[in-house]
């Protein structure tokens, strides 16, 4: 009887360049759909954040001598800078006193302490006149591109030497949580009659946002 025979099968071994090519593969798929993940990320917030208005509100203020008073006209300007309409529901102004100093105000400057209340950050001036300009019914809609202009006017005492021009315009899109555009104007009333401009830009939810 002749002794049995074992025999043995060699298993070829991977070449060094397919384990390198498979490594590297892999690594440029997993960079991919990182990439892919990050595009579709930023994609989808730019889709969300262009759903809302973008304006860029300045003001412009005149003013000129009414009899023994004072003529003070308030401009606010809208101006669409976003891919969408603005629907303007309402639009108020409050015109109120810088100078001279509210007497409030002035005893606490006179007496060194602060004129500013716990948990605000700015004083409480007097307030001259408030408007509100409401168009829930008639309706102001701002096409992206174009530019519209609100007049508020206001007669006040001719001893008001500065006062403050404000306007908030609320954001139809998050009216909910009264989320809208503000800006304020110093203007001095001594000067000579000139305009005075500020812009503010407040984009994406109201950006200001």
């Amino acid at each position: 009887m002749q002794p049995s025979q074992t025999g043995t099968t060699q298993v070829a071994s991977t070449p060094p360049w397919l384990t390198l090519w498979k490594d590297g593969a892999a690594a440029i798929a997993s960079t991919l759909t990182a990439v892919g993940l990050l595009a579709g990320g930023l994609y989808s917030l730019w889709v969300y954040r262009n759903r809302f208005p973008r304006a860029k509100v300045s003001h412009q203020a005149l003013h000129w001598a009414a009899g023994t008073r004072r003529m003070v006209r308030g401009i606010v300007r809208v101006e669409n800078i976003g891919n969408v309409m603005i629907r303007v529901r309402c639009i108020r102004a409050v015109l109120t006193q810088v100078l001279p100093l509210p007497p409030d105000v002035a005893t606490a400057v006179n007496e060194r302490y602060d004129p500013v209340e716990r948990g605000s950050t700015e004083v409480v001036w007097d307030t001259l006149g408030d408007r509100m300009k409401d168009f829930s019914k008639d309706g102001c809609e701002i096409e992206p591109g174009e530019t519209e202009e609100f007049m508020f006017d206001f007669v006040i005492d001719a001893d008001v030497t500065k006062v403050q021009f404000y306007s908030h315009i609320e954001n139809v899109k998050k009216f909910k949580r009264n989320v809208g555009w503000n800006t304020t104007l110093i203007h001095n009333l001594e000067a000579n009659a000139e305009t005075e401009f500020v812009k503010q830009d407040r984009s994406g939810s109201t950006e200001a946002g």
